[in-house]
């Protein structure tokens, strides 16, 4: 593209602002000049330099989990269950910052691997998933979409987990599921009944204690 087209193609697209702020500005029933913003050079180089001396973003902890909208929170969730070394990898200073800044190890901690750290924060990873999830499983909807997802398998493989809280959330999202139908189904489907009769026996008290409730809730087909 030559500079000639460069220039068009930016007063095309400066009318077509300048006309949808008319047209915005006319349904608010707005009748004051609008406010005129500073062109040139040195004004856009100021503008540029302003923001740029603004300091970044602060990297958010790797054990805090964040949720898409709607459909793409629930192939996270179940990433975070399965594979959380994935993030803790991200996370980790000597894999994603040192390739343009230099290392800082007390903003962007490393955890080795097989280092006792690495070993809770993946615990604290799928802790805080379970309970997010926990959160989301009292909408009916969002039943169906762990379902789709194929969640409950990953909670199967989390109720023989080694952590004694990551069992007991397992335990209790499987609860939430059955309460509806179509997650009875899948669980029938995914043999977590048999996975839930081996917690009979878990050493956790707590994991007992929601395995049994889990059984004698009532069914979906009992309401």
């Amino acid at each position: 593209m030559c500079i000639r087209d460069r220039v068009s193609t930016q007063s095309t697209g400066d009318s077509c602002n300048t006309a949808m702020f008319s047209v915005i500005r006319k349904l608010q029933g707005r009748t004051d000049p609008p406010p005129t913003q500073p062109k040139g050079y040195v004004e856009n180089n100021k503008h540029i330099a302003k923001f740029a001396s603004e300091n970044n973003v602060a990297d958010t902890h790797p054990s805090v989990v964040t949720l898409g909208f709607g459909r793409n929170s629930f192939p996270k969730l179940r990433r975070l269950l399965d594979a959380p070394e994935v993030d803790v990898e991200l996370a980790s200073g000597t894999v994603s910052f040192t390739s343009y800044i230099p290392e800082d190890t007390q903003s962007h901690p490393d955890f080795p691997e097989g280092s006792q750290e690495r070993a809770d924060l993946v615990n604290v990873i799928r802790q805080k998933t379970l309970y997010t999830l926990i959160e989301l499983l009292h909408d009916p909807v969002n039943v169906s979409l762990t379902v789709a997802d194929g969640i409950v398998g990953s909670l199967n493989d989390r109720c023989q987990d080694t952590n004694e809280c990551i069992r007991e959330y397992s335990v209790i999202a499987l609860g939430m599921v059955a309460e509806q139908h179509l997650g009875l189904q899948e669980l029938y489907a995914q043999g977590s009944v048999g996975v839930l009769c081996r917690l009979m026996d878990d050493p956790d008290h707590v994991t007992r204690c929601n395995v049994c409730l889990l059984y004698t809730s009532p069914s979906p087909r009992d309401s």
